[in-house]
């Protein structure tokens, strides 16, 4: 299996002393010794606690020159475009499930805020992947771009008509306009940024005054990590995930930066299942299955993982309705009204 053995992966890591998302002190280690789940980084980390918001970051903390070299060409499941054979008609029915998935939430985001109800908003997702999400939006005749860094996935999205640009963070602002947007989403990528404030600083003046930020994120405060511990897909992300937020954690964040009216909607109980049978089933990864040689077991493993989703839903249904802390979240949050 391919691996980034090439990287000096802790040339000038160090070792944070605040938490990334409240900024309180970090205490005991929780979980030590904890690898990559995809066997792509070598290496062991940490994750130490906050004793403040509950949070979780990773100790050694990378080094933001090497990050961008964390992931495998293949991070995600690819566009059946992209693939062939065996691989494309799995990448098919799995592409279709997610797209179930990811457009259930997103109708459940546009019930939810009351701007989605104006007849014509601009909204822009960061992160936006291979546009699933997107597409919803787009098919509701909002006016949405999609930002990301995979050429691969931004060329995906065009090819369905839809608006997409490669751009990172840090040259963001000189592709748009301050105020130009109602709604900024990011799904799924938060836990990924090693500097959450330069990243705010960057993307909410983007936001016009009484717009919305949008972000989906794992908590580590839920049923599923307490099972599964170190073993559970959000926190063996490592180096890739360099931080694991509590709701806590998420909400001091939000209100650091002075957003209001702040609220949160569960990741769709499916969606939760599915990262249950991830976590279960360890070596049936995405990575493993499209990156190379195919091997039928790891097939039948994501097929194993199917089962166990749909066995463990109940729970994580319950989880998400009846406790403050679900395993996978929404958070949303509104610009001060009087602030450009």
């Amino acid at each position: 299996m391919k691996n980034a053995n090439h990287l000096n992966i802790k040339s000038d890591a160090t070792t944070p002393t605040a938490c990334l998302w409240c900024k309180g002190k970090l205490g005991e280690v929780k979980y030590h010794n904890v690898k990559d789940r995809l066997g792509y980084v070598p290496g062991t980390w940490d994750l130490i606690e906050c004793s403040e918001c509950k949070s979780l970051v990773l100790s050694p903390f990378p080094s933001t020159s090497d990050i961008g070299n964390y992931y495998p060409e293949k991070y995600n499941i690819p566009s059946p475009t992209q693939t062939s054979g065996v691989r494309k008609l799995v990448s098919f029915v799995e592409s279709k499930f997610l797209n179930f998935l990811y457009q259930k939430e997103a109708r459940a985001l546009s019930r939810k805020l009351p701007v989605f109800k104006k007849p014509s908003i601009k909204i822009l997702e960061f992160g936006c992947g291979n546009g699933n999400r997107l597409e919803f939006f787009h098919n509701l005749k909002f006016d949405i771009v999609g930002v990301d860094m995979s050429r691969g996935d931004i060329e995906a999205i065009q090819s369905k008509g839809m608006k997409a640009q490669c751009i990172d963070i840090q040259t963001l602002p000189e592709h748009f306009e301050p105020n130009s947007f109602d709604v900024i989403m990011c799904f799924d990528v938060l836990e990924h940024i090693p500097n959450l404030e330069v990243f705010f600083s960057k993307i909410l003046p983007l936001i016009r005054p009484g717009g919305w930020m949008v972000a989906g994120l794992p908590a580590q405060d839920s049923i599923p990590v307490r099972v599964f511990k170190e073993d559970y897909i959000a926190l063996n992300e490592v180096p890739r995930h360099v931080s694991v937020p509590s709701v806590k954690g998420t909400q001091m964040f939000f209100k650091r930066f002075g957003l209001q009216n702040l609220g949160l909607l569960p990741y769709s109980s499916l969606s939760c299942a599915m990262a249950v049978g991830l976590s279960l089933f360890k070596s049936a990864t995405a990575y493993a299955f499209y990156n190379n040689e195919i091997k039928f077991f790891i097939l039948f493993k994501r097929v194993c993982g199917l089962f166990v989703l749909f066995l463990s839903c109940p729970v994580l249904l319950l989880e998400n309705y009846f406790t403050s802390h679900p395993s996978r979240f929404i958070v949303f949050a509104q610009k001060d009204e009087l602030k450009s």
